[in-house]
């Protein structure tokens, strides 16, 4: 299919813990592609190895110019959070997470 498909199983993937932690584990970045092959294929994804790394290196292009990811995105859409910040309220500091 495309790269945009490699997208939609990306967004699919951060959703399920198990499978995140399976594509983290992945030795080197051959290894998670043929995974992510393999995987896809088995959740209905049709993309091959090629546009997988056409994926990957886009990701890796936007985080170089400083471009959010969708994750990223979501995250603030959501209003989370990163760990160690502080909750600001009327110029005040009401809660520090560490």
């Amino acid at each position: 299919m495309s790269v945009e498909s490699v997208n939609q199983f990306y967004q699919e993937i951060m959703q399920e813990p198990a499978l995140l932690q399976q594509f983290q584990s992945a030795p080197d970045r051959e290894s998670l592609a043929n995974l992510a092959v393999e995987v896809g294929q088995q959740k209905g994804y049709s993309f091959t190895v090629d546009e997988v790394e056409q994926a990957l290196a886009a990701q890796s292009a936007a985080s170089e110019t400083g471009e959010l990811s969708d994750q990223q995105l979501e995250a603030v859409a959501g209003g989370k959070r990163p760990k160690g910040s502080a909750e600001v309220y009327s110029g005040e500091v009401k809660e520090i997470k560490c």
